[in-house]
């Protein structure tokens, strides 16, 4: 069993869901994090710049340090620029839903990506939906008014 402090995370691609599925809990600190940027690049790149949607289940994650918040910001704008349709973001800690939601903002400015939700069963429906649509071409932002609305 893992500490609490201790930073655990795993990225695996779902390339028939047209989706990446991000875990991660823990603190993580700067060489935690260039681990998880490579890993989370590797799996953007799979897609090859086709849209896709990311499970990112953060359920654990703590707050992150400003040098660390930066890297991981790159993360995001990196896949956000190859093909990131939408981002069901699940986390269980406040401050830390709204420091994400600061990051997403400087990687795409008005964040029309991001989707938060309230557990794994929503965010996974929220992803086929959205997988869905990409399929037959319907409009993704329909999808996240209807949520927000």
């Amino acid at each position: 069993m893992s500490s609490p402090l201790e930073a655990t995370w795993n990225v695996e691609v779902k390339k028939a869901q047209r989706r990446v599925e991000v875990r991660m809990a823990g603190l993580f600190r700067e060489a935690d994090i260039r681990a998880f940027d490579a890993a989370y690049r590797e799996a953007t790149d799979r897609f090859a710049g086709t849209a896709h949607v990311v499970l990112a289940d953060m359920r654990g994650l703590r707050t992150l340090a400003a040098n660390v918040g930066a890297i991981f910001g790159e993360s995001i704008a990196y896949a956000r620029t190859r093909g990131v349709a939408l981002c069901a973001h699940l986390s269980d800690e406040t401050v830390l839903r709204l420091q994400t939601a600061r990051i997403a903002r400087s990687s795409s400015v008005e964040d029309d990506v991001t989707v938060d939700v309230a557990s794994l069963e929503e965010a996974q429906l929220l992803c086929e939906e959205a997988r869905q649509r990409l399929e037959d071409g319907s409009k993704l932002a329909d999808l996240r008014a209807s949520l927000t609305s």
